[in-house]
């Protein structure tokens, strides 16, 4: 409860230390930044994955060709998945994760947001739902799902990561 987040002038969010006096200056926090320690990320790779959905509905209700929407379906329909993926908050003045259990609640994942999303309590709720046995499935920026790798690498579970 050291560490909390706060907007810029532009809506980003940052860290910064509220309670000082608590701060062990251990550098912990600083150490697990994917952002400023780039070149210490464990089995970072590059890959990029690219496609389109054959539908052309689905095409014209996605802002990028309908592939993370299909892959998202089918893994909710395959496996009995959980996704997780961004939306926009309610007002639409913000984005934020959002867990989604069925195929009608994926619309609300679909289009661009290109504005920095809140993680909320996300990596909690994808570490409670790995630990009840669910399989879940993770769309985020690479510094989000390294996040939440060393998050969930914390409570050692054995789990075979779905990251996207």
């Amino acid at each position: 409860g050291i560490i909390k987040m706060r907007s810029d002038a532009e809506g980003f969010m940052y860290p910064y230390v509220v309670k000082p006096e608590l701060c062990v200056n251990c550098g912990k926090c600083e150490n697990v930044c994917p952002i400023k320690n780039i070149c210490n990320v464990l089995n970072f790779q590059e890959i990029a994955i690219a496609g389109y959905s054959k539908d052309q509905l689905e095409i014209q209700a996605s802002a990028s060709g309908g592939l993370a929407t299909a892959i998202a379906q089918g893994f909710i329909e395959q496996k009995k998945g959980i996704v997780y993926g961004v939306a926009y908050t309610k007002n639409f003045l913000g984005a934020e994760y959002k867990r989604v259990a069925t195929i009608k609640e994926l619309d609300e994942l679909r289009t661009s947001k290109y504005i920095q999303a809140r993680k909320n309590n996300v990596y909690w709720q994808v570490q409670r739902d790995l630990c009840n046995g669910l399989n879940v499935l993770f769309f985020g920026l690479p510094c989000e799902t390294y996040a939440l790798q060393l998050y969930l690498a914390d409570f050692h579970l054995d789990f075979q990561a779905d990251i996207l």
